[in-house]
Protein backbone atom coordinates (compact mmCIF):
# COMPACT_ATOMS: atom_id res chain seq x y z
CA UNK A 1 0.00 0.00 0.00
CA UNK A 2 2.89 2.67 0.58
CA UNK A 3 4.21 1.97 -2.45
CA UNK A 4 1.45 2.39 -4.15
CA UNK A 5 0.94 5.74 -2.59
CA UNK A 6 4.24 6.56 -3.26
CA UNK A 7 3.92 6.07 -7.33
CA UNK A 8 0.80 8.48 -6.79
CA UNK A 9 2.70 10.98 -5.47
CA UNK A 10 5.42 10.64 -7.96
CA UNK A 11 3.31 11.26 -10.77
CA UNK A 12 2.43 14.58 -10.99
CA UNK A 13 5.90 15.51 -10.24
CA UNK A 14 7.07 13.61 -13.18
CA UNK A 15 4.30 15.05 -15.51
CA UNK A 16 5.30 18.59 -14.40
CA UNK A 17 8.94 18.48 -15.20
CA UNK A 18 8.15 16.77 -18.32
CA UNK A 19 6.31 19.62 -19.31
CA UNK A 20 8.78 21.85 -18.08
CA UNK A 21 11.25 20.47 -20.20
CA UNK A 22 8.99 20.32 -23.64
CA UNK A 23 8.90 23.74 -22.96
CA UNK A 24 12.49 24.23 -22.73
CA UNK A 25 13.47 22.40 -25.47
CA UNK A 26 10.83 23.80 -27.95
CA UNK A 27 11.92 26.08 -30.79
CA UNK A 28 11.10 30.00 -29.61
CA UNK A 29 8.77 31.65 -32.65
CA UNK A 30 10.78 33.90 -35.23
CA UNK A 31 10.33 37.25 -33.90
CA UNK A 32 8.94 40.00 -36.34
CA UNK A 33 10.87 42.88 -37.65
CA UNK A 34 11.04 45.00 -41.03
CA UNK A 35 15.00 45.26 -42.03
CA UNK A 36 16.69 46.41 -44.72
CA UNK A 37 20.44 45.22 -45.61
CA UNK A 38 22.66 47.93 -46.95
CA UNK A 39 25.66 46.05 -47.71
CA UNK A 40 29.09 48.11 -49.72
CA UNK A 41 29.07 50.21 -52.48
CA UNK A 42 32.36 52.00 -53.47
CA UNK A 43 35.80 50.07 -53.66
CA UNK A 44 37.38 49.45 -50.83
CA UNK A 45 40.97 51.60 -52.02
CA UNK A 46 40.44 54.83 -54.58
CA UNK A 47 43.23 56.81 -56.23
CA UNK A 48 42.92 60.70 -56.39
CA UNK A 49 42.59 61.55 -59.96
CA UNK A 50 40.17 58.34 -60.62
CA UNK A 51 37.41 59.46 -63.30
CA UNK A 52 35.01 56.12 -63.46
CA UNK A 53 35.49 54.54 -60.20
CA UNK A 54 32.47 52.06 -60.68
CA UNK A 55 30.06 52.40 -57.85
CA UNK A 56 26.56 50.48 -56.75
CA UNK A 57 23.81 52.04 -55.05
CA UNK A 58 22.24 48.81 -53.22
CA UNK A 59 19.35 47.90 -50.45
CA UNK A 60 17.70 44.53 -49.82
CA UNK A 61 14.69 43.41 -47.92
CA UNK A 62 15.96 41.36 -45.07
CA UNK A 63 12.77 41.78 -42.61
CA UNK A 64 12.29 38.37 -40.73
CA UNK A 65 9.13 36.61 -39.04
CA UNK A 66 5.36 37.46 -40.08
CA UNK A 67 6.90 40.85 -41.55
CA UNK A 68 9.22 38.90 -44.59
CA UNK A 69 7.05 35.40 -44.63
CA UNK A 70 5.67 36.41 -47.72
CA UNK A 71 2.08 34.64 -46.37
CA UNK A 72 -1.11 37.30 -46.54
CA UNK A 73 -0.89 38.45 -42.80
CA UNK A 74 -3.40 41.71 -42.03
CA UNK A 75 -1.02 44.17 -41.02
CA UNK A 76 2.25 42.91 -41.44
CA UNK A 77 5.05 44.54 -44.31
CA UNK A 78 6.27 41.81 -46.49
CA UNK A 79 6.50 44.59 -49.53
CA UNK A 80 8.76 47.26 -48.79
CA UNK A 81 8.49 50.34 -51.33
CA UNK A 82 11.37 53.29 -51.33
CA UNK A 83 10.67 56.12 -50.53
CA UNK A 84 13.80 58.20 -50.19
CA UNK A 85 17.70 57.70 -50.85
CA UNK A 86 19.91 59.22 -49.78
CA UNK A 87 24.30 58.66 -50.44
CA UNK A 88 27.36 60.00 -49.04
CA UNK A 89 29.57 59.18 -50.84
CA UNK A 90 32.68 61.15 -48.69
CA UNK A 91 32.29 61.56 -44.65
CA UNK A 92 34.26 62.99 -41.66
CA UNK A 93 32.66 60.59 -39.37
CA UNK A 94 32.53 57.28 -38.25
CA UNK A 95 29.50 55.07 -37.47
CA UNK A 96 25.76 56.13 -37.81
CA UNK A 97 24.52 59.15 -40.11
CA UNK A 98 26.80 61.76 -41.43
CA UNK A 99 26.64 64.64 -39.80
CA UNK A 100 29.50 66.14 -41.66
CA UNK A 101 29.83 65.59 -45.37
CA UNK A 102 34.06 65.64 -46.66
CA UNK A 103 32.96 68.18 -49.31
CA UNK A 104 34.85 67.56 -53.02
CA UNK A 105 36.74 64.20 -52.20
CA UNK A 106 34.73 61.74 -53.63
CA UNK A 107 31.54 62.83 -55.86
CA UNK A 108 29.46 61.00 -58.37
CA UNK A 109 29.49 61.97 -62.41
CA UNK A 110 26.43 62.89 -63.54
CA UNK A 111 24.78 64.57 -66.04
CA UNK A 112 22.42 67.72 -65.68
CA UNK A 113 18.72 66.61 -66.65
CA UNK A 114 19.65 63.37 -67.98
CA UNK A 115 17.95 61.13 -65.39
CA UNK A 116 20.11 58.59 -65.91
CA UNK A 117 23.43 59.01 -63.83
CA UNK A 118 22.76 55.38 -62.08
CA UNK A 119 21.04 52.55 -63.94
CA UNK A 120 18.68 49.27 -62.43
CA UNK A 121 20.51 46.05 -62.89
CA UNK A 122 18.66 43.61 -64.83
CA UNK A 123 17.60 40.95 -62.63
CA UNK A 124 16.63 42.99 -59.38
CA UNK A 125 13.29 45.29 -58.40
CA UNK A 126 15.08 47.85 -59.77
CA UNK A 127 15.66 46.74 -63.37
CA UNK A 128 15.20 49.09 -66.38
CA UNK A 129 14.73 52.00 -63.58
CA UNK A 130 17.22 54.99 -63.94
CA UNK A 131 18.24 57.29 -60.91
CA UNK A 132 18.68 60.48 -60.93
CA UNK A 133 21.48 61.73 -58.51
CA UNK A 134 21.35 65.62 -57.09
CA UNK A 135 23.30 67.54 -54.25
CA UNK A 136 20.85 68.50 -51.75
CA UNK A 137 20.87 71.75 -49.71
CA UNK A 138 23.69 69.84 -47.76
CA UNK A 139 26.84 69.95 -49.89
CA UNK A 140 28.05 66.55 -50.23
CA UNK A 141 24.72 64.89 -49.48
CA UNK A 142 23.05 63.47 -53.13
CA UNK A 143 19.80 61.94 -53.99
CA UNK A 144 18.65 59.19 -55.86
CA UNK A 145 15.39 59.80 -57.72
CA UNK A 146 14.02 56.74 -59.48
CA UNK A 147 12.28 57.07 -62.55
CA UNK A 148 9.50 54.83 -61.20
CA UNK A 149 9.15 53.25 -57.87
CA UNK A 150 10.93 50.54 -56.42
CA UNK A 151 9.14 48.38 -54.56
CA UNK A 152 11.13 45.07 -52.62
CA UNK A 153 8.95 41.70 -52.63
CA UNK A 154 9.43 39.62 -48.83
CA UNK A 155 12.67 37.96 -48.38
CA UNK A 156 13.46 34.86 -51.17
CA UNK A 157 16.39 33.43 -49.35
CA UNK A 158 18.98 34.32 -51.74
CA UNK A 159 21.19 37.30 -50.98
CA UNK A 160 21.54 40.41 -53.42
CA UNK A 161 19.75 38.51 -56.15
CA UNK A 162 15.79 38.45 -56.99
CA UNK A 163 13.23 41.41 -56.45
CA UNK A 164 14.20 41.53 -53.24
CA UNK A 165 16.95 43.35 -53.86
CA UNK A 166 17.55 46.71 -55.82
CA UNK A 167 21.37 47.39 -57.55
CA UNK A 168 22.21 50.48 -59.59
CA UNK A 169 25.32 51.57 -61.45
CA UNK A 170 26.68 54.58 -61.63
CA UNK A 171 30.25 55.58 -61.66
CA UNK A 172 32.36 58.44 -59.47
CA UNK A 173 35.43 60.86 -59.72
CA UNK A 174 38.18 60.87 -56.51
CA UNK A 175 39.00 64.59 -56.39
CA UNK A 176 41.06 65.25 -53.51
CA UNK A 177 42.30 63.32 -50.56
CA UNK A 178 40.17 63.25 -47.56
CA UNK A 179 40.91 66.20 -44.94
CA UNK A 180 40.30 63.86 -42.16
CA UNK A 181 41.59 60.03 -41.35
CA UNK A 182 38.36 58.46 -40.55
CA UNK A 183 40.28 55.47 -39.35
CA UNK A 184 43.50 56.36 -38.14
CA UNK A 185 45.29 52.91 -38.05
CA UNK A 186 47.85 53.21 -40.42
CA UNK A 187 46.06 51.72 -42.86
CA UNK A 188 46.12 54.48 -45.05
CA UNK A 189 43.89 57.59 -45.49
CA UNK A 190 40.33 56.32 -45.07
CA UNK A 191 37.16 58.13 -45.73
CA UNK A 192 33.56 56.66 -44.65
CA UNK A 193 30.97 55.85 -47.47
CA UNK A 194 26.94 56.11 -46.55
CA UNK A 195 23.69 55.25 -48.08
CA UNK A 196 20.44 55.95 -46.37
CA UNK A 197 17.36 54.34 -47.82
CA UNK A 198 13.96 55.34 -46.40
CA UNK A 199 10.77 53.06 -47.05
CA UNK A 200 7.45 53.15 -46.37
CA UNK A 201 5.24 49.52 -45.85
CA UNK A 202 1.95 48.79 -44.24
CA UNK A 203 3.02 47.99 -40.91
CA UNK A 204 4.69 50.90 -39.45
CA UNK A 205 4.91 53.43 -41.66
CA UNK A 206 8.35 54.11 -42.47
CA UNK A 207 11.75 52.97 -41.78
CA UNK A 208 15.42 53.50 -42.61
CA UNK A 209 18.56 51.71 -43.21
CA UNK A 210 22.18 53.19 -43.05
CA UNK A 211 24.92 51.70 -44.60
CA UNK A 212 28.50 52.35 -43.59
CA UNK A 213 31.89 51.14 -45.10
CA UNK A 214 35.53 52.97 -45.39
CA UNK A 215 37.13 53.46 -48.50
CA UNK A 216 41.12 54.06 -48.61
CA UNK A 217 42.13 56.84 -50.67
CA UNK A 218 45.90 57.14 -51.96
CA UNK A 219 47.46 60.51 -53.32
CA UNK A 220 47.67 60.82 -57.05
CA UNK A 221 50.80 59.02 -58.14
CA UNK A 222 54.03 61.54 -58.51
CA UNK A 223 54.07 63.60 -62.24
CA UNK A 224 57.49 61.65 -63.73
CA UNK A 225 60.67 64.31 -64.15
CA UNK A 226 61.65 65.11 -68.13
CA UNK A 227 64.61 63.02 -69.12
CA UNK A 228 67.58 65.14 -70.52
CA UNK A 229 68.76 64.12 -73.95
CA UNK A 230 72.24 62.63 -74.15
CA UNK A 231 75.42 63.82 -75.70
CA UNK A 232 78.64 62.39 -76.70
CA UNK A 233 81.18 63.27 -74.14
CA UNK A 234 83.07 65.95 -74.88
CA UNK A 235 80.82 67.07 -77.38
CA UNK A 236 78.83 70.28 -77.53
CA UNK A 237 75.29 69.97 -78.07
CA UNK A 238 74.43 72.57 -81.37
CA UNK A 239 73.00 75.59 -81.12
CA UNK A 240 69.48 76.10 -81.94
CA UNK A 241 68.66 78.18 -85.49
CA UNK A 242 67.60 81.57 -84.87
CA UNK A 243 64.68 82.24 -87.28
CA UNK A 244 65.33 85.14 -89.57
CA UNK A 245 62.66 87.88 -87.98
CA UNK A 246 61.63 90.87 -90.61
CA UNK A 247 61.58 94.25 -88.92
CA UNK A 248 59.49 97.25 -89.88
CA UNK A 249 61.82 100.06 -90.42
CA UNK A 250 60.91 103.84 -90.54
CA UNK A 251 59.68 104.59 -94.28
CA UNK A 252 62.26 106.16 -96.01
CA UNK A 253 61.11 107.29 -99.26
CA UNK A 254 58.85 105.42 -102.08
CA UNK A 255 55.16 104.45 -102.33
CA UNK A 256 53.61 105.34 -99.34
CA UNK A 257 52.70 102.86 -96.42
CA UNK A 258 55.32 100.28 -98.50
CA UNK A 259 58.74 100.47 -96.46
CA UNK A 260 61.76 100.08 -98.62
CA UNK A 261 61.90 99.57 -102.09
CA UNK A 262 61.45 95.65 -102.86
CA UNK A 263 65.51 96.17 -103.75
CA UNK A 264 66.38 97.08 -100.30
CA UNK A 265 64.54 94.54 -99.05
CA UNK A 266 65.98 92.15 -101.01
CA UNK A 267 69.34 92.97 -100.32
CA UNK A 268 69.01 93.67 -96.39
CA UNK A 269 67.63 89.87 -96.03
CA UNK A 270 70.79 88.41 -98.08
CA UNK A 271 72.92 90.07 -95.88
CA UNK A 272 71.21 88.73 -92.80
CA UNK A 273 71.18 85.61 -94.33
CA UNK A 274 74.54 85.56 -94.86
CA UNK A 275 75.38 86.41 -91.25
CA UNK A 276 73.19 83.31 -89.80
CA UNK A 277 74.78 81.01 -92.15
CA UNK A 278 78.59 82.69 -91.36
CA UNK A 279 77.80 82.67 -87.90
CA UNK A 280 76.46 78.67 -87.91
CA UNK A 281 79.76 77.43 -89.34
CA UNK A 282 81.86 79.65 -87.18
CA UNK A 283 79.98 77.68 -84.12
CA UNK A 284 80.65 74.21 -86.45
CA UNK A 285 84.25 74.74 -86.87
CA UNK A 286 84.61 75.54 -82.70
CA UNK A 287 83.18 72.47 -81.86
CA UNK A 288 85.30 70.36 -84.43
CA UNK A 289 88.52 71.57 -83.48
CA UNK A 290 87.84 71.31 -79.90
CA UNK A 291 86.69 67.34 -80.56
CA UNK A 292 90.13 66.67 -82.36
Amino acid sequence: MSVMLSYRFLLPLVAALAAVIALLVSPLPALAAVTLSVPSDLPSEVTVGDTAVPTTLEFENGSTGAEGDGLPSPGHADVLTVDSIFATLSCTGGGGPCTVPDVGVIVPNTVAGANNDAVGAAGTACAGINFEITETATPGVYQFTPSSTVSLTAPDGTPQSGMDYCRADYTASVLAMPTIDTNGDGEGVQTRYRVTVNVTHEDAGLADSTGTDPVVVNPPPPTPSPVPTPTAAGATASPTPTALQVVALPQTGGTPGSGLSSGAQAALLLVLAIMVAGGGMTAALAARRRNE
